[in-house]
């Protein structure tokens, strides 16, 4: 009798400690999203700029690095449920390093430039090793520097399991400050401990829109595209009914006119303005003044200051820039002594490139400001 109730009570606690170890090895499993592809020629970019945070430090890595490989399989599914096709600039940056990996607290691994599917996926691969505290608000304040003149609407997405990184809501609040309502921030958790959870979601609160996610919730394949949607893409527009046929006019006929000859003078400025800047530099002055001379020569002729832009970036954005170019040309001309009604101001944006925007030189040559006698 003693031996059969020995017999259970050794049954009783195997089973116990099989479904135990069970239950453990099911939550130390690598997380699968599903990329739910949007179509390309669908949908429009949501926003003009995006930066994805991703945390590398050592919490992300204990577990057989589960929360590492788990961060890097959402990202990519975001980057392959994205359009082809979308505009919009992009980045991606890591924070909490290794010494393999890097030096710095947090470091911009791809962008912010043009997005491109092949460009993060690349910028994804190089974040290699965990290691390191949690300096998420470094990564905060580093992305505000990053964003803070790229203008229009911004999403920020952060990756992490929310461990160690108890300054991060106040880093939030100055970046949403700093950027203004058209910048929002999203979080992911990744992670096993629920204190992560609720700071993450701090963070998100601090940014006054966007939102907090977790991962368990997004491994949903619809969850997934519902948050792409959400956080990146917005509808594409009908296009609009095509116009009447006006009434055909046949004229009468009129002799023509001699046309009259006019040549405009056309000075061009290689200004060097960085790529998205428009103020006015110490090493633009003599080539300025030399733009002064031109105009004191004949005081009575009106000028047109029309600024240029590279085709990075959104063509709206790329037209407010090249008209801030231009002014700012304009207001150096009239503080040096320029009568200010000889000068009107014009923008083209990136419409009329005189070199290849293929090129790195090409770009740096279109970021440009022209001269054009009235």
């Amino acid at each position: 009798m003693k031996n059969e109730f020995l017999l259970g009570l050794l049954l009783t606690v195997s089973t116990v400690m099989f479904y135990g170890c069970a239950g453990m090895q099911a939550g130390d499993q690598v997380m699968q999203f599903t990329p739910q592809k949007h179509d390309s020629g669908k949908y429009v970019s949501k926003v003009d700029n995006f930066q994805i945070i991703m945390d590398a430090s050592q919490t992300m890595g204990i577990d057989g690095q589960k929360n590492f490989q788990s961060a890097k399989n959402f990202i990519a599914s975001v980057n392959q449920s994205l359009p082809a096709d979308l505009v919009v600039n992009g980045g991606l940056r890591s924070f909490g390093h290794s010494p393999q990996q890097s030096d710095k607290l947090t470091e911009l691994e791809y962008g912010m430039t043009k997005y491109s599917a092949a460009g993060l996926q690349d910028g994804l691969n190089s974040i290699k090793y965990t290691g390191g505290n949690s300096p998420l608000a470094a990564a905060l304040s580093a992305a505000e520097a990053d964003l803070k003149d790229a203008g229009a609407k911004t999403a920020i997405v952060v990756v992490s399991d929310g461990l160690q990184m108890d300054d991060a809501p106040a880093a939030a609040a100055n970046l949403k400050t700093a950027l203004g309502d058209q910048a929002c921030i999203y979080t992911v958790w990744i992670g096993d401990d629920v204190k992560g959870k609720k700071l993450l979601e701090e963070v998100a609160q601090a940014g006054g829109c966007g939102g907090a996610y977790t991962g368990d919730e997004l491994t949903s394949g619809a969850n997934f595209g519902n948050f792409v949607k959400t956080v990146f893409l917005a509808d594409k527009p009908a296009p609009a009914p095509a116009p009447k046929p006006a009434p055909v006019v046949v004229p009468k006929p009129e002799p023509k006119p001699e046309p009259i000859q006019v040549t405009k003078e056309v000075v061009t400025f290689n200004l060097l303005f960085g790529f998205d800047k428009y103020k006015i530099t110490d090493e633009m002055i003599p080539i300025l003044e030399q733009a002064k001379a031109i105009l004191d020569e004949d005081k009575t002729t009106r000028f047109t200051v029309a600024g240029h832009t590279d085709s990075t970036g959104p063509e709206a954005y790329n037209q407010g820039l090249s008209l801030r170019r231009a002014s700012s040309v304009r207001d150096w001309l009239v503080n040096n002594g320029i009568a200010a009604s000889r000068l009107d101001v014009a923008g083209y944006g990136e419409t009329q490139p005189k070199f290849d925007n293929a090129t790195k030189e090409g770009r740096r040559l279109n970021r440009r400001v022209e001269l054009q006698s009235q």
